[in-house]
This record gives structure tokens, sequence and C-alpha cells, in this order.
């Protein structure tokens, strides 16, 4: 066979075959990339909603909380100021949400037909989804609202994994993912003590302590018990108060909208520090008084062990210096007929 003859019916044929074949792939590749950033750009509004609405229902849950903590006088005049403002937030931000999801649902109806039937059923029970959830917020039902939005991140977890197979992965992706598995050294469940507290609530209750002594110094601030001590005030007395509280929560709730739930350990210290801060300070106060002192920096440091304030003794002594509310931790407020 010559070689015009291996050139005519070897070599053409093949790299005739090859560049139909780079041909088909490339416009398969298009094909899913042009669906992949229709997806994109549709979720991206979806979740641009999404973020809206969950910004209404913590703005109506704060305006909620402060008016169902502080009372209508002069004393928590900040908290209702700050409620007032929550819920002129709350209705503007409904309003954005609701053009928000016209434009999503919008371009889901002018897009839908490019997807899969499987991912286009999962965008539909997402949208509804969040109308559900918009509506729930609008009603002022914040505790139905929370569970429909559960079920929208579920829906939304869904769609990015079926999605997942439209991009070029990492085969090995998974398998780093995974490789590491957890050793006895890595651990960390088992502490020195039941009551120890790490150091990223630490740090939320140093600046919880922080904005009490300076944005809050001269402002009153709720404290929502567990149920068991609205029923019972007897408990915080008896020598079993730490084995009848150790599972309950507390909520703090400044009038400026600031709002966390404790556990025993942690409202314990945290109280401890406000009361041994305001004894430093009024010692401090009175030494002033006395003499003649220009300008000072003061600072104020202290230590304390969790396990040893963590005693029915220092508990006890703790939890009676606190004006709780009548309102329990676990008492939703009821929404406006």
């Amino acid at each position: 066979m010559s070689v015009f003859q291996i050139y005519s019916f070897v070599i053409v044929p093949l790299v005739t075959i090859g560049n139909l074949l780079l041909a088909l792939w490339t416009f398969a590749w298009h094909k899913k990339e042009s669906r992949h950033q229709a997806l994109a750009s549709l979720l991206k509004k979806m979740m641009y909603t999404v973020q809206l609405t969950i910004e209404a229902r913590r703005a109506l849950g704060t305006a909620m909380e402060l008016e169902r903590s502080f009372s209508q006088s002069e004393k928590h005049s900040q908290a209702l100021q700050r409620a007032d403002c929550e819920r002129r937030h709350y209705e503007e931000t409904v309003a954005n949400a609701c053009k928000a999801f016209r434009e999503m649902e919008l371009e889901l109806v002018t897009t839908g037909f490019r997807f899969p039937d499987k991912i286009r059923k999962s965008l539909n029970t997402a949208a509804k989804q969040l109308a559900d959830f918009g509506h729930l917020v609008q009603d002022r039902r914040c505790d139905a609202a929370d569970i429909k939005n559960g079920e929208l991140a579920d829906t939304y977890k869904a769609i990015m994994r079926q999605a997942r197979g439209w991009r070029l992965t990492d085969p090995f992706e998974a398998w780093r993912r995974n490789r590491k598995k957890k050793g006895p050294d890595d651990d960390t469940s088992l502490k020195a003590s039941e009551f120890d507290i790490d150091s990223e609530r630490m740090d939320l209750i140093d600046h919880l302590i922080w904005k009490r002594m300076t944005a809050q110094s001269g402002q009153a601030f709720a404290v929502h018990p567990p149920r068991v001590i609205v029923d019972d005030p007897a408990v915080r007395e008896r020598d079993s108060v730490i084995d009848e509280l150790r599972n309950e929560r507390f909520k703090v709730v400044f009038q400026d909208g600031t709002t966390e739930l404790l556990g025993l350990a942690e409202f314990v210290f945290f109280t401890y520090q406000l009361i041994f801060l305001q004894v430093q300070m009024a010692d401090i106060e009175k030494k002033l008084q006395k003499g003649d002192f220009g300008p000072a920096e003061v600072q104020l440091t202290f230590q304390v062990s969790i396990p040893e304030l963590m005693r029915p003794e220092l508990v006890k002594a703790v939890l009676s210096k606190v004006d709780f509310s009548s309102v329990p931790v676990d008492e939703q407020a009821s929404a406006p007929n």
C-alpha cells in the first residue's frame, strides 16, 4: 500500500472522526455550561430573596422580643424606640423581599424549560416553600416560618447535589475530603469539667459584659428564666439547684435588641462578672471621691475557675441577685390578630 493510499484511507478518516467527536463534545459542554449559568443565576436570585426574608424574620422577632421583655415606661424608652425601628425595618425588608421573589419567579418561568425534569421539579418545590416562608413571616407566625425555612434549606441542598454532575469535578475530591479519619486524639468532647466554657462562647460572654458596661450601662436589661424557675422560684434556694437547672437555658435581652441564650454555667459566669465589676467600680468611685486625682486609666483583671464557681452555694447566691422576668424563655410572643 502506497503512502498516498495510507493517507487517503487511514489518516484522513481518523482526523475527520476526531474532529467530529471534538465538535460533539464541545456542543455538549457548552449546553451544560449554558444550563449551569442559568441555574446559577436563578439560585442567586432565590437566595437573595431568602436572605431578605430571613432578615425580615429577624427584625420582627427582635421587635416582638423587646416588646415582650420591656414595659411601656420611660425607663425602657431605648428598648421601645429600638422595637419601633425594627418594625419599620421589617416592613421595608418584606416589601423588598416581595419584589425580589417576583423577579425570581419570572426567571423560573422563562428558563425552567432548560433544566432536567428532576431539577425543575425541585426548583418549583423550592419556589413554593419560599413563598410559604414569606407568607408566614408576613403573618408574623415566627415558629412556623422557621420550620418552613428549614424545609427550604433541605430542598436547596438537594438541588445542589443534583446539579453537581454538571461541572467537571476532581475525581479525588471526595477521597481527599474523607481521607482523614478522626483518631482517638482528635476527640474533644471530653473536657476537664462538664461546666467548662469553650473560647468561642467565652468571647461571646465577654462581649455581652462589655456591652452592658459601656453602651448599655444606663439601661435595664431583661432575663427570661427557664420555666422551672417561673413555676417554682424556690428552686434557686435549694442545694439541688445545679442538678435541677443543669440543662436549662436563660435568655438575656438588651434594649438595643441584642439577645442571647446562655446555659446555666454561662449565665452564672456572666452574672458573677457583672456583680464583681459593679462592686469594683463602686469601690474605685469612692476612692476617687476621697482624693484629688486627675485623669487616670483604670484596669480591672481577675481570674475565676468555672468548676469553683459552679458550687451550689455560689450558684444560689448569684441567682438570688437576679430579678428575673415573669415570662419564661420557652414562651413565645403570640402574633397580634
